[in-house]
């Protein structure tokens, strides 16, 4: 699988598509105007009085730097209040941001002509103004104005999208598969995080922390729009000719809500990156399905509390069912992969097909249709 040249990549915050050298750049530090202001002499009066004889002291001549520095990017704003759905105030504080400039149709703006000649677009600029010239690396999404990752179009991207009901356990999933993926030397490969540092730490604090380093399982992910995580992933494999080779490509995760995952609103809110993904990992619960939550023979009272009452899986299926229907597709082409969590809790109950005899095994006959090149 050789690496291929990226004529399209799509941004991880809002899934818009652009070509590569479309990007705009953010500049990383402020424009300063430099003004000189002298105040006039107050002169002394020749008759003294009191008035004139005031303590306040005078006021000198002197130079005044003015600095325009951070101010409200628009599409950043628009970003945080339309997509995101926060509220002014917080919105109008994230979007606080230095200026930031665009290639087209800009003579200020100059890339570097070997950039375009090695990568196919720029990934450094040279801003001039009678203020001086400003260098940025920084490309950041021509829609939204996001920070793309480093790198962002040299490589193939793929989006992959953890899709469930709530606790299905999608967090902690994601969480192990990237920890695993990080640090398994058994996996002749490299994952490598290229997001932005506020996401890294989300990541940390909210994720990796508590489970690899506290021990302790993390709360349900709350409704509201999780940033995307941005990995670079190296792998070597096999050629045709048995070669060893390599690639690397972008993978974006992302974890959606199982909250949002119910309603048809709320998945075109905050999971809308599941229409472009390039394949679903869906989670499914065991303890959601009736038909085996009733098996489960548990001493254990805390895990029989942790057990949900509501039968809400019909939900998730339900809404992402019309979710598909309303863009006309009654087939996704999107990969799926199901993958079972909580595995651990079979162990409380008797089941043949779990003595791993050949005779015991469940096998389903699947019908004669055909889905090729689609999921059924």
């Amino acid at each position: 699988m050789e690496g291929k040249k990226v004529t399209h990549i799509i941004c991880p915050y809002c899934c818009h598509k652009f070509e590569p050298n479309m990007a705009d750049f953010r500049l990383m530090e402020s424009i300063e105007v430099k003004e000189e202001k002298k105040e006039p002499k107050t002169k002394k009066p020749k008759d003294m009085t009191e008035e004139a004889e005031s303590p306040v002291p005078k006021k000198r001549g002197r130079k005044k730097a003015t600095e325009i520095g951070k101010k409200i990017d628009k599409h950043l704003y628009t970003y945080y209040t339309s997509v995101l759905g926060r509220d002014e105030k917080e919105s109008a504080q994230k979007a606080m941001q230095f200026e930031s400039v665009s290639l087209k149709d800009n003579p200020d703006v100059c890339g570097l002509p070997e950039d375009l000649e090695k990568y196919g677009f720029y990934q450094k600029i040279t801003y001039t103004n009678p203020q001086g010239t400003y260098i940025s690396e920084q490309r950041i999404c021509p829609h939204c104005h996001n920070s793309l990752p480093v790198g962002y179009g040299l490589r193939e991207t793929i989006l992959i999208s953890i899709i469930g009901d709530a606790r299905a356990g999608k967090s902690v999933y994601l969480t192990m598969l990237i920890n695993e993926l990080e640090n398994n030397k058994d996996f002749p490969s490299k994952l490598s995080y290229i997001g932005d540092q506020s996401t890294r730490d989300i990541i940390f604090n909210n994720y990796q922390k508590p489970l690899l380093q506290d021990r302790v399982l993390i709360d349900s992910t709350k409704r509201k729009r999780i940033p995307p995580f941005s990995y670079n992933f190296w792998y070597q494999y096999r050629g045709e000719d048995g070669a060893l080779k390599e690639n690397n490509i972008d993978i974006i995760f992302y974890d959606i809500a199982g909250e949002d995952m119910r309603e048809d609103y709320t998945i075109r809110q905050n999971g809308f990156n599941i229409k472009d993904s390039s394949g679903l990992i869906f989670l499914l619960d065991p303890t959601n399905f009736r038909s085996l939550k009733d098996v489960f023979m548990l001493k254990d009272r805390t895990i029989i509390d942790a057990i949900p009452q509501e039968n809400s899986i019909q939900r998730v299926f339900s809404a992402m069912f019309n979710y598909f229907i309303g863009m006309d597709k009654d087939k996704s082409p999107i990969p799926l992969a199901l993958v079972m969590s909580k595995v651990d809790l079979f162990r409380f109950i008797e089941l043949p097909f779990f003595d791993n005899r050949p005779e015991s095994r469940m096998y389903t006959q699947s019908d004669e249709e055909s889905f090729k090149g689609f999921v059924n």
